[in-house]
């Protein structure tokens, strides 16, 4: 047994890490509280050292790539065709909640479920996320794909016509 420096709390040995008086659980919670105060700084600090060390993160990818071959290319084939359009994102009862405009509508769909699953991660729209986790399921459709310079008025005009829930 041993005795947190931080909560003051008498844990197991399992919740320490080998040195420093902190708790795993302690130690967690300044990194996150570090993190969203840092954000900027931490985003360049990964960044400079992904500079640093290109040649690592290339052999890195290019092992995953050898040893997920069928991963590759979907994930290639899914980047590679880049459609440009307008987009809704319906819940359960097909209500329009969202709708959207990207120049590569499969990567924003990717962005809209990551964010979905972890609303804390996006730092631009957090109630968007949080609000669409309380709808339940949800189904991202293209409704219409559009050359890139007419992306902004295709958007205001589904946006017009749709009346989503969710678009300030």
């Amino acid at each position: 047994m041993k005795e947190c420096s931080k909560c003051h709390e008498t844990k197991e040995l399992t919740e320490f890490y080998k040195q420093g008086g902190r708790c795993k659980k302690c130690i967690c919670e300044y990194t996150r509280e570090w993190q969203n105060k840092n954000a900027n700084k931490d985003k360049q600090t990964k960044k400079v050292y992904r500079e640093n060390n290109k040649e690592y993160f290339l052999n890195k990818a290019l092992e995953w790539n050898k040893a997920n071959p069928d991963k590759f290319k979907t994930n290639l084939n899914k980047y590679k065709n880049k459609i440009s359009g307008v987009y809704q994102i319906l819940n359960s009862k097909d209500e329009c909640l969202y709708v959207g405009q990207s120049k590569s509508f499969n990567a924003r769909k990717n962005t809209h479920m990551t964010f979905w699953k972890n609303p804390s991660a996006d730092k631009q729209h957090p109630s968007l996320y949080k609000n669409l986790n309380k709808e339940g399921n949800i189904t991202i459709k293209l409704i219409e794909e559009c050359s890139k310079e007419l992306l902004l008025e295709r958007e205001q005009y589904y946006i017009n016509k749709l009346k989503p829930k969710y678009n300030a």
